[in-house]
């Protein structure tokens, strides 16, 4: 937490820095024309990007929080597997019950269409005798 807030405290003071002096944030005060606040996004984007530079190297092979990392992902990929995995087999069977409905209800109709077909050919077999 401690080096959270330092690195916020950095953000910051790279921000005053870039920013004329001010302690204000983008978009506080009086004035300030769209092109500093542009400059002062930039700046914080700018910022950002170190940010995240800093934090590979620390969570990278040769940073000291390496295995923490590996365990994290691990542990992100196995639940992202099992939702996935999950939300797929519902699906499927899902698609499998309306296939099985469709199948059952084309072998009705056509046990119908059969069963009205022998009606009339019966009828009409009794007409000529």
């Amino acid at each position: 937490q401690a080096l959270a807030q330092d690195e916020w405290a950095g953000a910051a003071a790279y921000h005053v820095a870039n920013n004329g002096g001010s302690g204000l944030l983008c978009g506080e005060g009086s004035g300030g024309g769209m092109s500093e606040r542009w400059a002062c996004l930039a700046a914080w984007l700018q910022h950002g990007a170190e940010l995240v530079l800093q934090l590979l190297q620390e969570l990278g092979p040769s940073g000291r929080y390496f295995g923490f990392s590996c365990v994290v992902g691990l542990a992100f990929v196995s639940v992202a597997r099992a939702a996935l995995s999950g939300e797929f087999n519902w699906k499927l069977s899902r698609m499998q019950c309306q296939l099985r409905a469709g199948l059952g209800m084309c072998l009705y109709n056509k046990a119908l269409l059969v069963k009205q077909g022998a009606a009339c050919e019966t009828a009409s077999t009794a007409k000529r005798v």
